[in-house]
């Protein structure tokens, strides 16, 4: 996980995360060169439990959803989803079948991303 300054430099590249103890422990890389442990005692994470006001809760899971990663998974599964039903209709109907059906695909395939991007969207405004 990294965060990023507002002119997005990455700032802290945390690269594990493990339990040590009673403390959680991160590895991490601060600002490019120093790579150190820190640690996050039980007092200090019900303290940073108390900074996320239910305005932040409720904006996490729509932020799962948006950037690239997310439209590239979607993609990926329309895709795969379609070319399973493409190749079944390819075994049973032959191959002239088949191609109408990829041609049709590909517009519905494009439609629908389409159609989550602005769903994505209107979440976003409501906030």
């Amino acid at each position: 996980m990294k965060m990023y300054s507002k002119d997005n430099q990455c700032m802290v590249d945390v690269r594990k995360l493990e339990k040590k103890g009673d403390d959680l422990v991160m590895n991490c890389k601060l600002m490019g060169a120093y790579s150190m442990p820190i640690y996050l005692r039980p007092d200090e994470l019900r303290a940073a439990l108390k900074l996320l006001s239910w305005d932040v809760l409720s904006y996490m899971p729509q932020m799962l959803v948006r950037g690239t990663e997310a439209e590239e998974a979607v993609n990926d599964i329309i895709n795969n989803l379609g070319d399973t039903v493409i190749d079944y209709i390819g075994r049973a109907f032959g191959t002239e079948v088949e191609e109408q059906a990829r041609k049709i695909g590909k517009i519905m395939s494009d439609t629908t991303v389409d159609a989550l991007k602005l769903v994505i969207e209107q979440i976003a405004s409501e906030d």
